[in-house]
């Protein structure tokens, strides 16, 4: 109940508080490749977790009230990868029986890739309540991430993802 007055509260303020904001990116080297090559690591940055909880909260709320796309599988409680893949493998038996053309493509880097502008422009399109728009762009704004090195941390501002 304490958790629930909290949210509603911050979220009719439209504040999102500084330290959600603060992330940890560690770097993992891809096995049996260069690790001397950028291209070679991955990235998991981790955020606040009382953050993603509030996070959580909002999603659901939003999900009670906005239709999504029936192919909409990312950040939902199906396993969206799975499901995907099912229909891609039908899509390809399916073009090869026929010898039809399909497309594919890679979307490995989608949720990494998309500006937050994007992310409001979607939300009013949508039909979010102003101050829900308000809130979730505070929840972008000044977020920042720290990579640790051998030298020390470097922060980095975030400029695109998908929380």
């Amino acid at each position: 109940m304490v958790l629930a007055k909290l949210f509603n509260l911050l979220l009719l303020k439209e504040v999102y508080p500084k330290a959600w904001k603060q992330n940890r990116t560690t770097l993992i080297p891809k096995a049996g490749k260069d690790p001397s090559d950028v291209k070679n690591w991955r990235s998991i940055t981790i955020s606040s977790m009382t953050g993603r909880i509030f996070s959580s909260l909002l999603d659901h709320r939003i999900r009670g009230v906005v239709q999504q796309t029936q192919r909409q599988k990312g950040f939902t409680s199906e396993n969206g990868c799975f499901a995907n893949t099912r229909l891609l493998s039908a899509v390809i038996i399916e073009a090869k029986a026929s010898r039809g053309v399909f497309t594919v493509l890679d979307i490995s880097k989608a949720f990494d890739t998309v500006p937050h502008q994007a992310i409001m422009v979607g939300l009013e399109r949508k039909g979010i309540p102003p101050t829900v728009v308000n809130y979730i762009i505070n929840m972008y704004h000044g977020c920042k991430t720290v990579i640790r090195t051998k030298d020390g941390k470097v922060p980095i501002e975030l400029k695109r993802e998908v929380k």
